[in-house]
């Protein structure tokens, strides 16, 4: 298949396992002022021609490509999203897909008339102790689902300067919350039917808009209820980058994952769970798309996860609840 990426801003990097099989057809930009030099010096270091372009619009068109890496800046993602779609080119892109409801429903129509595939770079869900809790809790090992609990914990590090401007990056929640947003979706195999949120950028180094810490309660189908935290506070000396957290308590268990290890509660008692190999995402969805019936991320999913995502983060800004229990009908 031929690749071409837009954009080298986030977590191209899911597409190395398999990249040398493939063919790097072009990369470009996805705005003005994006540093290309990473995936340049990741594509020489792995002995990888391309060819670079100056417009991805341009590349497009040139190299017809069967599947388009995006990941430019978040809030300049929905561009090169649609531009990919409407040539009815396949969609490997950042989370979240884009940053406001307009441009998702666009995406979302644009889908359906062409057929072409999206999936979201949800990699986590891919993650042996992800794997391990939801094949677990899919096959009854705690009962019916409750409640779940689940946390994101990063470094600060060096951010790039597009993170201090909402505009540009789009909020703690859609880029860190998403993922346990996800997580909850998955594992419960429920839609989510209202949110409230809080956010802060207090302590955050000077860094304009970018929020340090979030907090979001939902509730799902079923009376499930789901609480998720995201901070930018874990020091910098921690062991890793980021701190994991998920628990899920049901009708006849517990389980709950910590530092990658999952542990069951039922009623034989406590016992640490075998974790399964890991997987790919990317690796996942070029399977699909081969024909091959897997776990890859489905373009609905993506579309959902970013939604929620998005009224998550406008019940933060509103400072109140907000029904969400017909989202998916949108899309």
């Amino acid at each position: 298949m031929k690749v071409c990426f837009i954009g080298c801003s986030g977590h191209y990097s899911y597409t190395f396992d398999i990249l040398k099989s493939h063919t790097v057809a072009g990369i470009a930009p996805g705005t003005n002022g994006e540093d290309m030099r990473p995936l340049i010096n990741d594509l020489k270091r792995m002995d990888i021609s391309f060819k670079s372009y100056d417009h991805y619009a341009q590349m497009l068109d040139e190299c017809r490509p069967d599947i388009a890496v995006i990941n430019t800046w978040f809030g300049l993602s929905a561009p090169p999203v649609l531009a990919a779609v409407q040539r009815g080119i396949h969609v490997f892109t950042e989370k979240p897909v884009c940053t406001d409801m307009d441009n998702l429903l666009q995406i979302a129509g644009a889908l359906k008339k062409t057929k072409t595939e999206l999936c979201a770079m949800l990699g986590l869900r891919f993650d042996p102790w992800f794997l391990c809790m939801d094949r677990a809790v899919k096959d009854g090992a705690i009962g019916d689902i409750r409640l779940i609990t689940g946390q994101k914990s990063y470094r600060m590090g060096s951010r790039p300067a597009f993170y201090s401007k909402r505009e540009l990056f789009g909020g703690l929640i859609p880029w860190v919350a998403i993922h346990a947003i996800d997580w909850a979706y998955c594992v419960s195999g429920s839609r989510f039917q209202t949110v409230a949120a809080c956010h802060s950028a207090k302590a955050n180094h000077g860094c304009g808009d970018l929020e340090m810490t979030a907090a979001c309660s939902f509730t799902m189908e079923n009376d499930i209820i789901v609480s998720i935290t995201a901070d930018y506070l874990r020091p910098e000396k921690a062991p890793t980058h980021g701190d994991d957290r998920l628990r899920v308590a049901g009708t006849a268990g517990v389980i709950e994952a910590i530092n990658g290890r999952v542990t069951l509660i039922d009623g034989q008692g406590s016992r640490e769970l075998p974790l399964p190999e890991p997987g790919n995402v990317f690796t996942a969805f070029v399977q699909k798309l081969h024909g091959e019936k897997n776990n890859s991320i489905s373009a609905y999913d993506s579309l959902y996860t970013t939604a929620v995502a998005l009224k998550a983060r406008d019940a933060a800004d509103q400072k109140t609840l907000l029904d969400i229990h017909e989202l998916d009908k949108l899309l």
